[in-house]
């Protein structure tokens, strides 16, 4: 199963797991990326289906955990990080695959990051890949929500997602986006919300060396590309 092959990998410490066929997690918890483990995940062209009730993948502290290949993530239910969440002081690498179909939804019907959550202290680097098609109800960050962390885009694209606020890509308190490649486009924010691409609140710094923001589309909100509020800075 997927569990046992997580386990394995986590007891080695450092290990690749590659999917032969499309898997789904069975345990109610979600599948773990242990303290001190550096795990990358090849889903070769199959689908991982998370168990509705959870993340799909918890990246725990001082762990790294790498995605590659082509494939997807799907499936996860969440308060927060449908897909991936990324604890403080973790390491998350996406350099492919696709991370789609991901809900961040509590019991007030509110959630952060449907996609991916990054916690203070934590480090995001996206090379490549998509993620599209997420939501964060009534929240922020339907693709990706950073609370506090680092997350630096190089490439990839963060599309096609749902939140009321920071549609694409929403950081909070005093986290840092550095955008120096890819792409953050055809992100739909739900009624007057601000920020369809980005939204950037709090002290928080938004810097953009590169890559595009575009086709992105707030219905009755401000900042169909960027939104800057509070104290946070965009340059």
């Amino acid at each position: 199963t997927i569990e046992e092959a997580f386990t394995a990998a986590n007891a080695a410490g450092k290990a690749t797991i590659t999917l032969l066929d499309n898997c789904t997690v069975t345990d109610t918890t979600s599948l773990q990326i242990n303290t001190g483990s550096d795990i990358t995940l090849d889903l070769a062209g199959h689908t991982l289906t998370g168990n509705g009730q959870t993340s799909v993948i918890t990246v725990n502290t001082n762990s790294t955990f790498t995605l590659d290949g082509s494939g997807t993530i799907t499936g996860g239910f969440a308060d927060n990080g449908g897909g991936v969440f990324v604890s403080a002081g973790a390491s998350f690498i996406m350099a492919g695959a696709t991370i789609s179909g991901n809900s961040a939804v509590d019991a007030n019907s509110t959630g952060y990051g449907g996609g991916v959550y990054v916690s203070g202290g934590a480090r995001f680097t996206m090379t490549g890949g998509v993620i599209s098609g997420n939501s964060a109800h009534n929240r922020a960050g339907g693709g990706v929500y950073v609370d506090g962390g680092t997350f630096t885009m190089k490439g990839g694209t963060v599309s096609n997602n749902n939140a009321y606020r920071g549609t694409g890509v929403s950081i909070s308190s005093d986290a840092t986006f550095i955008m120096e490649g890819g792409a953050i486009s055809n992100n739909h924010g739900t009624a007057s919300a601000n920020g369809a691409g980005v939204y950037v609140n709090d002290s928080a710094t938004f810097i953009m060396k590169g890559g595009t923001i575009s086709e992105n589309v707030t219905d009755d909100g401000n900042g169909g590309g960027v939104y800057v509020g509070g104290s946070a800075s965009f340059t």
